[in-house]
């Protein structure tokens, strides 16, 4: 499954536990509008965090700033609802391998992770940069950054979902025949963990 916007709706350079809006929005538009182009490669394990803090950073001291700001907020990402893990525990108990799937940026496995101790609530967590691949990326029919996932619990496409708010991601699994449903709000995962957990 998904992370942003299927199981958290939490952001990059938002912490929520110190809120420091002006440096936030400084943040947020130097990284996602002023170097939009770097954020694919950045997915995508070919850039690393050091080169956007030296692409927002104007000096040392923003570089510092900007970096504690962004590991604060990966520290800090919370999840959507409550309900989530206890019905994920659920399908782990029956032995459904439960993994988050994620076009992510290295921050995501360098801190959110170990923080929120995601290896130990989900079978795995794989993320865009370190495959090399986000989700809709196919090659001759293969979707290039489930494959060694797949083959790692030696499963065939008919026999995974993936659940992600992205109507793109979730249509071009579902023509690649891997099954695949969209996520627009907490309710919907909780829906679909209990129908995954029935059937």
């Amino acid at each position: 499954m998904d992370w942003y916007k299927t199981l958290s709706s939490s952001k990059f350079f938002v912490n929520k536990k110190d809120p420091q809006p002006e440096l936030c929005k400084i943040c947020r538009h130097r990284t996602f509008v002023e170097n939009e182009p770097l954020l694919v490669p950045w997915k995508s394990g070919k850039i690393f965090k050091q080169d956007i803090l030296n692409a927002i950073s104007r000096n040392w001291k923003e570089y510092d700033a900007f970096y504690s700001l962004l590991k604060a907020s990966c520290e800090n990402m919370e999840f959507d609802s409550d309900a989530f893990l206890p019905k994920i525990e659920r399908l782990r108990s029956k032995g459904v391998k439960v993994v988050v799937a994620t076009d992510n940026f290295d921050v995501f496995c360098d801190y959110s992770v170990p923080s929120l101790r995601l290896r130990e609530l989900f079978d795995d967590v794989v993320s865009s940069h370190q495959v090399g691949y986000v989700k809709s990326d196919v090659r001759n029919g293969r979707l290039k950054f489930f494959e060694d996932t797949l083959k790692k619990y030696r499963l065939g496409y008919e026999n995974a979902v993936m659940l992600d708010d992205q109507l793109e991601v979730v249509n071009v699994c579902n023509q690649n025949g891997l099954s695949a449903m969209r996520i627009e709000r907490p309710q919907d995962l909780e829906k679909a963990l209990e129908k995954l957990a029935a059937s």
